[in-house]
């Protein structure tokens, strides 16, 4: 995809942006010009650069650094803005194959069952079916990715998601949780016709078993991911992660997490997500290895703060004596 695709030009640096330097606001204006994505996307990263920024200034300058000074260590401790800018849009280009993925199968299985059951079984027209499944594929995955890693905005935190210092809540957007609720109801509808047809009932009850056994497996992960998209939480304390998800909650310690990973491409395609699935490795009080996977989408409020904190406890824990629990 062509950097012109991936991006639309904002006119400068926003004004809630600025830091008021015109060393750090030159130097966010140039990271800005080699993010990936349209203003709102490009943002998020700005955000936290600007936050890092004018932190590190300040310690300079508690520390006796004169202004100049203290800008340049601020900029230098950030790191050089092409390995930023290149860590941002290699996570948007990964975003962006998995959702072609999810969404251009997910969105092509809904239209096949939709023509099936205009059509009927007997009457179906094979060939026709496989060039409209694939124009479907490539139609909603291509379309749905873009808007989703290249123009749709990351959910910002409000007031009521950080409820203590050190704490902060972990979910999607009201809006996202609604509509995860009806994807939920209408794959899972679908779910149950395949499945009557497999047991002799219904409009699919004609359908080859392998191709009833497929659609059936799309249609389940579909609805497990919606179904997961709308009852994910998650809290974040100090030394806790609490995750609240569809078979119950599970609490880890900072101190447990062993590790923090995007999962590689298979397991993103076998785990229902509505996003990237990120891989949590964790040991429990009986130091037994476990793993837990979380779905990171641009809706989900406190996403990247999450990927922080879990890559911050892994990286504790690997500089600890002899890998042992380590303390925040």
């Amino acid at each position: 995809m062509t950097p012109l695709a991936m991006r639309l030009r904002s006119p400068g640096l926003p004004a809630d942006l600025a830091t008021g330097d015109a060393r750090l606001d030159a130097h966010l204006i140039a990271l800005d010009a080699a993010l990936a994505g349209f203003p709102a996307v490009r943002r998020q990263t700005l955000l936290e650069a600007r936050d890092f920024l004018l932190e590190a200034r300040d310690r300079a300058r508690d520390a006796g650094r004169d202004d100049a000074t203290a800008a340049q260590e601020a900029i230098a401790l950030l790191g050089p803005i092409e390995e930023i800018a290149r860590e941002q849009r290699a996570s948007r280009m990964a975003l962006f194959r998995s959702t072609v993925l999810s969404t251009g199968l997910g969105g092509a299985g809904v239209m096949l069952l939709l023509s099936l059951l205009r059509t009927g079984w007997a009457q179906a027209d094979w060939l026709a079916l496989a060039g409209t499944f694939a124009f479907h594929a490539g139609f909603f995955g291509i379309t749905l990715g873009y808007l989703q890693t290249y123009v749709v905005k990351r959910a910002e935190p409000a007031a009521q998601d950080a409820p203590a210092p050190g704490s902060f809540l972990v979910q999607f957007a009201p809006t996202s949780i609604a509509v995860s609720w009806g994807l939920a109801a209408v794959f899972g509808l679908a779910c149950l016709l395949v499945a009557a047809g497999l047991a002799g009932v219904g409009p699919f009850v004609s359908m080859p078993t392998a191709m009833a056994v497929a659609l059936l497996l799309i249609s389940l992960r579909l609805t497990l991911g919606a179904l997961r998209a709308a009852r994910f939480r998650a809290r974040v304390d100090a030394d806790t992660l609490r995750i609240d998800g569809l078979f119950g909650p599970v609490v880890i310690a900072r101190a447990a997490i062993t590790g923090s990973n995007r999962a590689k491409m298979p397991m993103q395609l076998l785990i229902p997500a509505a996003g990237l699935s990120h891989q949590i490795d964790w040991r429990d009080d009986s130091n037994h290895a476990r793993r837990t996977w979380v779905s990171i989408a641009p809706d989900l409020v406190h996403g990247d703060r999450l990927i922080a904190w879990l890559e911050a406890a892994a990286r504790a824990r690997a500089l600890s004596p002899a890998g042992a629990p380590s303390r925040p």
